[in-house]
């Protein structure tokens, strides 16, 4: 039975699924480039310090200082 439900989960779940995905992507882009650059550059590893204070921090504490910044966007979505 393909009705419209059907191709209505289709698309949710292709939503989900991108969204999650380019996250990811995200992520992988931004923070390895900044963890060798850590492990490499003795200026970068004073970020150390920073990265295990984010680390501690639960991600919904953030989530009113990314608010302003992205609004009710996909971007916060992806973000947390």
């Amino acid at each position: 039975m393909a009705g419209p439900q059907t191709e209505e989960l289709y698309d949710d779940v292709s939503a989900s699924v991108l969204r999650a995905l380019s996250g990811f992507l995200m992520s992988v882009a931004l923070i390895v480039p900044l963890g060798l650059g850590v492990g490499w550059c003795a200026q970068l590893r004073n970020l150390k310090q920073f990265t295990e204070i984010c680390q501690n921090t639960a991600s919904l504490a953030v989530l009113p200082d990314l608010h302003p910044v992205s609004g009710h966007s996909r971007a916060l979505k992806i973000t947390m």
